[in-house]
């Protein structure tokens, strides 16, 4: 039996579909250390024609890795992913051959489903670079925040002014609203093209005041050197996982989307799973996980109520369900498996890779984990940020 069946018909109760109601307690108002916070917005608009097949692979298998480096700054960022891709002859050419995957959010597991959802077949298709900046510019719901942080990463091959796009044009359309554009080309054997089509890629760092960048598209190693138990996390995590308690109206879909990046993650590589499990404990996951999970709301406010659900409507009463009892023994099962965790977590990984990518003499050794995670640095340093 799966997971969220035996949430849904298991032993304690059917479902948490009815109302949930806590007892003079607000979301993030009790309880809560001050952290000050600023937004950072991060779109990513991929080349995902033949020249550059692996690199959307490359990005969703090292998500967890990137993602749990670009939280590691002061103020925090509250940080929101889009993805757009281009140069596929099915995104239709009325668009320029590009499609929005994902619209900006900080719902990473919902973001890993769509990515995941890509076709991963090689398809021919023309870079128009310009539409892909455009589309990214205009038709994303970038942060209104005036302090916000606007990054945009191009990441493609090819000539960039094909078509009828003009990329000056929309370079200095983003450099309006503010968006600091890092071209990545992703290389080509034959040097002669690459001569040809560099400058183009660079001038769109230099209108925008970005930097260029050059990667290969397949080259990849985990950025987490340090031995890791692939078993150990998986069984524990296996555990924690049968200790929510979804409710509200997205409740069961928020579930479905954290057992699926979990599923996703753990097919790659132990260490990129163990990053994921790292983000699963971040703060950021807990705050987003009192939105739809009644366990995660028990444990960060113990002292708050919560009314009973009944798993069915029965004139004797038979049925009702403790939710308070329950979510407090999830709760305290969480808490130890929490700690059988960290115990398996190699310690100060993180810390380590954060120092590295920070020195003058980081290597990116055109890899694009690296690339992406040092680029993202000198923006947010360069913008007021600390380590």
């Amino acid at each position: 039996m799966s997971i969220i069946k035996e949430i849904i018909s298991g032993n304690f109760i059917k479902c948490l579909s009815f109302s949930v109601i806590f007892s003079a307690f607000t979301f993030f108002s009790f309880g809560q250390k001050q952290t000050a916070y600023r937004d950072v917005d991060v779109v990513l608009c991929m080349d995902l024609s033949g020249s550059t097949n692996g690199l959307l692979d490359n990005f969703r298998d090292k998500m967890w890795d990137i993602i749990n480096q670009w939280q590691m700054y002061s103020p925090r960022p509250v940080v929101r992913i889009g993805l757009i891709g281009f140069s596929r002859y099915s995104f239709t050419d009325g668009s320029g051959y590009v499609r929005v995957f994902s619209d900006l959010t900080d719902d990473y597991d919902a973001l890993s489903k769509q990515m995941f959802a890509v076709q991963p077949y090689v398809e021919n298709g023309i870079q128009f670079v310009g539409a892909a900046i455009g589309t990214a510019t205009t038709q994303l719901t970038w942060s209104k925040k005036p302090d916000a942080v606007k990054i945009m990463y191009v990441l493609g091959n090819g000539v960039v002014n094909l078509g009828s796009f003009d990329y000056r044009a929309r370079c200095e359309e983003a450099a309006k609203e503010g968006i600091i554009i890092h071209p990545v080309y992703c290389i080509k054997n034959d040097k002669q093209l690459r001569q040809k089509e560099i400058p183009g890629w660079n001038e769109i760092a230099t209108l925008t005041g970005g930097e260029f960048s050059q990667v290969y598209v397949n080259k990849r190693a985990p950025l987490v050197t340090s031995p890791v138990n692939l078993m150990a996390l998986a069984s524990i995590n296996d555990s924690i996982n049968k200790t929510f308690l979804p409710y509200g109206k997205n409740g069961i879909d928020h579930l479905k989307l954290m057992l699926s990046a979990d599923n996703n993650a753990v097919k790659t590589y132990e260490a990129y799973f163990y990053s994921r499990l790292k983000y699963k404990m971040s703060e950021h996951y807990s705050a987003r996980m009192l939105t739809w999970d009644v366990t995660s709301y028990k444990n960060a406010y113990p002292e708050s109520k919560l009314a009973a659900v009944r798993s069915s409507v029965k004139a004797d009463n038979t049925g009702v369900v403790d939710l308070e009892a329950l979510a407090k023994n999830y709760s305290d099962t969480r808490n130890r498996l929490y700690q059988s965790l960290k115990s398996n977590f190699p310690e100060g990984e993180e810390d380590r890779i954060h120092k590295e990518v920070s020195a003058e003499e980081y290597e990116l050794e055109n890899r694009l984990d690296k690339t992406l995670i040092r680029t993202y640095h000198n923006t947010l340093v360069k913008e007021g940020f600390k380590d």
